[in-house]
Order: structure tokens, then sequence, then C-alpha cells
């Protein structure tokens, strides 16, 4: 991604979702961001971790903060660098009828019922980033492409109310 109020910076990281998605949350109004960012690149390809981190080593000289995927370079770079990665298939899109957004919930609910169970005696209180990576693991594990990280919290704090401020949840554990 680039973004015209960032000349000669591209943002350059890989996403499990729907680019469009990805591209739509980075362009939320709370991102203090005065111009939107821009799709310049996306490509489907095998084993996309280990084609990020290859990307950022050879940038990395270019990389502007070392905890952020942005980095001084053009879209030409960057462009040449995606020739050379191996694609995969296209996935097919998914339809977007009810009866689809009902599996991706089913898929989330299988999900919940696998790993998510009440408990009122927590040893440490469930955050977010760690039920999303088991979750984002376990689709792929699984071989489901249905199923929004986002609705997975919405169905979490419907069921178990809102992780308390900066503990997250203490509410349920999580079977491992």
């Amino acid at each position: 991604m680039s973004n015209p109020s960032m000349p000669g910076m591209m943002k350059v990281g890989y996403t499990e979702r729907p680019v469009e998605e990805r591209l739509q949350e980075a362009n939320q109004s709370n991102t203090w961001i005065p111009t939107p960012f821009l799709l310049e690149i996306s490509r489907f390809v095998n084993d996309p971790q280990k084609k990020e981190t290859t990307m950022h080593k050879i940038l990395g000289k270019d990389r502007v903060n070392p905890k952020r995927e942005f980095f001084r370079t053009d879209v030409e770079t960057v462009q040449m660098l995606f020739d050379l990665m191996d694609t995969c298939a296209v996935p097919e899109p998914e339809p977007t009828d009810n009866e689809s957004r009902l599996l991706g919930q089913e898929v989330i609910r299988l999900f919940l019922d696998t790993y998510i169970y009440p408990s009122d005696i927590f040893q440490e209180a469930v955050q977010w980033p760690k039920i999303a990576s088991m979750f984002q693991s376990w689709k792929r594990e699984q071989g489901y492409s249905a199923g929004a990280t986002l609705k997975l919290r919405e169905m979490l704090v419907e069921v178990y109310g809102k992780p308390n401020r900066g503990e997250g949840w203490t509410t349920f554990q999580i079977k491992t």
C-alpha cells in the first residue's frame, strides 16, 4: 500500500483476510492519516509469512521503523520482488448471500465450541490477539476460509461481554 501523504514510502505486508477488508481497515478515520491508503500490488502467494519475512529482510535497510511495515522504496521495486515469488491460485470469492454468511458463523461457532469455555476460575485474562491468532491458525489447519475474525470478536462480546479494559476477558478459558 502507498499513501499520497507519505511519498516514497510503501507498506509491505500480508493479510489472511480479503485485501479490500484490510485496506478499508487501514483507511478508518481513527488511524490518524490525512489521506487514504492506496492498494498498489496484491498477490496470492505460497507461504505468505515466509515471503513477507524475506521481503522485509531485502528491504531492511530502507525500513522506517523496526516495529512497522513501512519502507522507503517505490512501487517498481516492490513489484520486482513480487514478480520473483511463487504465486498460487486465486481462491474463489465467497458468495455474499445470507447462506454463506451463516456458513461463516457456523465456522466461528465450531471454533468457539472447540476452544472456548466459560470459567469462573482463571489464571490470566485472555487477550484478543491470542484468540485471533488461534482462530486464524485453526481455520488454516482445518481448511476453512469462511468466518471473519471481526465477527468472532463480536460473537465473543455477545456471549461473554466486553473484555476488561487492558486485561482481556476473565469470564472464559481457552482449551489448549
